[in-house]
């Protein structure tokens, strides 16, 4: 009995040395995981890889998970996700699209290991999802993972020119991390694009429309195209400004006093970058209260069409005449109208290059409008 106990304990012995040497194997493929967030200051690209440190991961605890959130409706706000998947060989990745939770973006991919000492292969770095970036200002992305082996570090791209995540270069541009509660990593990173608008609007004085906006910043901006329509889609250039530069708060202005403008009339801003790039403002729209008829013409010059856009006071019968200079008549329209705002599309294949009146008759009265034709 005594040497079938000790037989027993001799194996119990030898199990538990075997499992000691099974964790020991196991902690030493163990893996820690980097992240990095590379932003292109040039296409305003903002992408975000992960990679491991090492040739291997040992899923120690059976699971992995990655979270990327940032603030839901900041003043970043992030466009089309040009790459949404992670590849992960030999993993079972799961993969959730952007999702709200606590008023965050929520950006999570899950892999469940069956049961521990599962190894995987992971020596290349992988671009988990890609965003073009627009607005300026500082915002918080937050990565989390219940994988214990975890790195709290985010690099961005090596300042010294070698491919990112290069084991062997020093120089990897480490941003400060904040771990906050649990195992949820928090890191600020800084965007800044051509110009943080801080509020374009309009405002009517009695038939003119004047237009203030102010800026917070201005980085590298040329300036701003003042484009105006009357139906809210199609924009006219109808002015150009300087930028007046700098990160100090700053005011502009501009009135409009045409007098083709129709009752319903929509602004917006073109910012326009030294290189080329742009962005648009939010649309500013103005409401003048007419007491006679009115049209106004769009795009002027025009190509192969425009539209007259009519402002009527009161239910009437309208002619429209397209007229060259020596007042041959070439387009000639008629209808009746209840009061109102009317679009008027006007094909342009009978009209040759050049200027021509465009002639709006009610019982009112006769307006006359000039058109430049390019085709």
């Amino acid at each position: 009995m005594i040497a079938k106990m000790g037989s027993f304990l001799s194996k119990i012995s030898t199990l538990f040395t075997a499992l000691s040497m099974i964790f020991a194997i196991s902690g030493m493929q163990a893996q820690y995981f980097k992240t990095s967030f590379s932003f292109d200051q040039t296409t305003n690209v903002l992408s975000f890889f992960i990679k491991p440190t090492g040739g291997s991961m040992s899923t120690d605890i059976g699971s992995f998970q990655f979270d990327v959130t940032y603030p839901l409706g900041s003043v970043i706000n992030f466009g089309s996700v040009d790459n949404n998947t992670a590849v992960f060989p030999n993993l079972n990745v799961v993969e959730t699209n952007l999702f709200t939770l606590n008023n965050e973006w929520v950006k999570r991919w899950e892999h469940h290991g069956l049961i521990p000492f599962q190894t995987y292969t992971l020596n290349q770095e992988y671009l988990v999802f890609s965003v073009v970036v627009t607005g300026s200002g500082t915002f918080n992305l937050s990565y989390k993972s219940d994988y214990s082996n975890f790195d709290p570090v985010f690099t961005v791209n090596s300042d010294d020119g070698t491919i990112l995540w290069d084991i062997n270069a020093p120089y990897d541009v480490y941003y400060p991390t904040q771990l906050q509660s649990g195992n949820i990593i928090y890191m600020n990173l800084s965007v800044t694009l051509p110009v943080e608008l801080s509020h374009f609007d309009s405002k009517v004085i009695d038939k003119t429309v004047l237009l203030t906006w102010e800026t917070k910043s201005e980085t590298n901006l040329y300036g701003f195209e003042i484009e105006r329509s009357y139906d809210g889609i199609n924009f006219d250039k109808i002015d150009f400004q300087k930028s007046h530069g700098g990160s100090f708060l700053t005011s502009y202005s501009f009135e409009d006093k045409d007098k083709t403008l129709s009752s319903e009339n929509y602004y917006r801003l073109k910012m326009v970058d030294f290189d080329g790039s742009f962005e648009y403002s939010n649309i500013a729209f103005a409401k003048i209260q007419d007491s006679e008829p009115n049209i106004a013409i769009s795009p002027n010059p025009a190509g192969n069409q425009f539209q007259v856009y009519l402002n009527l006071v009161k239910d009437d019968f309208v002619t429209l005449d397209i007229l060259d200079l020596q007042g041959k008549l070439i387009i000639n329209k008629q209808a009746n109208f209840l009061a109102g705002h009317y679009n008027w599309d006007i094909n342009t294949d009978l009209l040759e290059n050049g200027n021509y009146i465009v002639r709006l008759i009610s019982s009112e009265q006769i307006i006359s409008k000039k058109i430049t034709i390019i085709k």
